[in-house]
């Protein structure tokens, strides 16, 4: 193992990709290229003087099933609407908390969030949005377990920050989260007529609401505040070194294919650079290979289809554990055995160690100038930007199209669905609080006030790490290469960390065996396919779904 002991890098939110999913550090400010926050679309007039009328005031439980449950409905209707404060935590968006640099210096505090939850107040006199204080150091066993001493206590915010992995194991056995299905059907006033999202809030986004942000009972449960993007941050200088330029590997329609990057790292590889900076500890390669290749590879051999149950284009966790409980869908099959054969080809070209390497120390190597790709989100773009120590010029390159290698067990999907992303894996819920205090529709409404282009800007351009969501909305222009090319579609499907963190890594555990050797193919995936079917069973029963 490298000493990293002055390079280690706070990269916010990492964690995203990592199997426990809860980087809480919020990403670094680029000063360059920072806009100042502006407000969101005005309301119709109809909607400043008072809220966009919807469904239901809170009140009674959801109950979780095979059907999609109601929005909770008021017990009693109040005479006189909400009057009090709306806690929202943010997460990366939240204003007021101290922010620190890659370097351990400091940065002045958000403000967007602020600014927004001033002005909707003052279309809503007598409600006050409050932005709890959360520790920013916290890794994701100690979010975990700050949203469970929370709704132990009742004290956790209306409005919280929440992973889709948390959430799935909630559904079905607690009653701490309202489902938003009902609400993302409705306008939202906040968006000017014509702007996709005035007929249906859910049109606001880039992304739509998919296979991450719905849950296992059918029912959606949080507003995605991101695109999910993982890409290759590049060392110029050293893909220089070899012969190649980034436009090259960047170039339209598709960029390079994985035949030419395997190529390409052997050529790194023999002029002395270590290809890809990746570490295995914490899971980062094996959900964002999954990530990356399970849809292309769906559809290849037209098994995505039979997944997508209801047809509606995507593929959530319940129809994963329905294929895999019918049998539709096995991992002794096609799909994941040429998944794990392409990434054993492609470890050749990961650092020595890289089994028992975490990301931190891994990505260590590429800011000491001797690793050419670090595959990472765009949180880490800030963190990059900020570095004083490093001396190099870096760039981004997309992940290499694997539509070809899927055409070898099936056929070339049209669409290269191949692009490391989509809809964010966490967002925005509606928890138990604001049944309790009878203020979900307020707190809808504030949702959708800052799910507006203009207030979307200002939040996404003043944080400086995220991809836009919402569209029309602006943010970091040095992000954009990690949208996709025109032409490739998002993820799909539904991952193994998504699903359950327990199921994820018993997966971790079964890839890392085959990967190091210590188990055939043959062996790891009859493993996996046993323990797939235990978990497909027991979550299924969960919600009542099978009879």
């Amino acid at each position: 193992m490298i000493s990293v002991t002055n390079l280690r890098r706070q990269v916010k939110r990492r964690d995203v990709l990592q199997w426990a999913g809860l980087g809480i550090a919020g990403s670094l400010l680029v000063a360059c290229g920072q806009a100042a926050p502006s407000a969101p679309d005005q309301p119709t007039a109809a909607a400043a003087t008072s809220p966009p009328a919807s469904k239901t005031t809170g009140g009674s439980t959801p109950t979780a099933g095979s059907k999609p449950t109601a929005a909770p409905a008021a017990s009693a209707s109040p005479k006189v609407g909400y009057q009090g404060t709306i806690n929202a935590y943010l997460a990366e968006f939240q204003p007021g908390q101290p922010r620190q640099t890659a370097n351990g210096g400091t940065l002045p505090p958000l403000k967007a969030a602020q600014d927004l939850a001033d002005q909707w107040q003052k279309l809503h006199p007598g409600v006050k949005i409050g932005f709890p204080q959360v520790p920013q150091t916290q890794g994701a066993q100690e979010y975990a377990a700050w949203i469970k001493s929370n709704q132990a206590a009742g004290t956790i915010p209306e409005i919280t920050w929440v992973q889709d992995n948390e959430l799935e194991q909630d559904i079905g056995t607690t009653h701490n989260w309202v489902p938003i299905t009902p609400f993302i059907d409705d306008p939202n006033d906040y968006i000017s007529s014509g702007q996709s999202g005035s007929l249906h809030w859910k049109d606001a986004f880039i992304t739509g609401f998919t296979a991450r942000e719905r849950m296992i009972d059918k029912n959606y449960y949080f507003v995605p505040t991101s695109i999910t993007s993982a890409q290759a941050i590049t060392n110029v200088d050293l893909l220089t070194k070899s012969g190649f330029s980034e436009n090259v590997l960047n170039e339209p329609p598709f960029g390079w294919n994985w035949e030419q990057m395997l190529a390409d790292c052997q050529k790194m590889k023999a002029d002395g650079s270590i290809p890809w900076a990746l570490g295995w500890e914490k899971g980062a390669v094996p959900q964002w290979i999954t990530t990356t290749m399970l849809t292309g590879l769906l559809k290849a051999t037209g098994l995505f289809d039979k997944m997508d149950l209801n047809h509606d284009g995507f593929i959530d966790v319940r129809e994963r554990w329905m294929a895999i409980h019918d049998g539709v869908f096995k991992e002794t099959g096609p799909e994941r055995r040429k998944m794990w054969e392409m990434t054993k080809a492609w470890s050749a070209y990961w650092p020595d160690g890289v089994l028992s390497m975490a990301n931190q120390d891994a990505e260590a190597l590429w800011y000491q100038g001797r690793a050419v790709f670090m595959w990472e989100l765009t949180g880490a773009v800030p963190n990059v930007v900020s570095d004083k120590q490093r001396t190099f010029k870096w760039d981004v390159t997309h992940f290499p199209d694997i539509a070809d290698a899927a055409a070898q067990i099936g056929k070339v999907e049209v669409g290269h669905t191949t692009f490391p992303g989509g809809a964010a894996g966490s967002g925005w819920a509606i928890t138990s609080t604001a049944q309790k205090h009878n203020n979900v529709d307020l707190s809808i409404d504030f949702l959708k006030y800052i799910t507006t282009p203009k207030a979307a800007t200002a939040m996404d351009t003043e944080e400086g790490g995220v991809v836009p969501v919402v569209k029309g909305a602006k943010g970091n222009p040095a992000l954009t290469k990690f949208q996709p090319f025109p032409g490739q579609t998002f993820l799909l499907t539904i991952h193994e960390a998504s699903m359950d963190l327990a199921y994820f890594q018993q997966y971790q555990r079964l890839f890392a065996s085959y990967l190091g050797g210590s188990m055939s193919l043959d062996q790891a995936l009859n493993l996996f396919q046993k323990t797939s079917e235990q978990f497909a069973t027991q979550q299924l029963k969960k919600v009542g779904a099978l009879k």
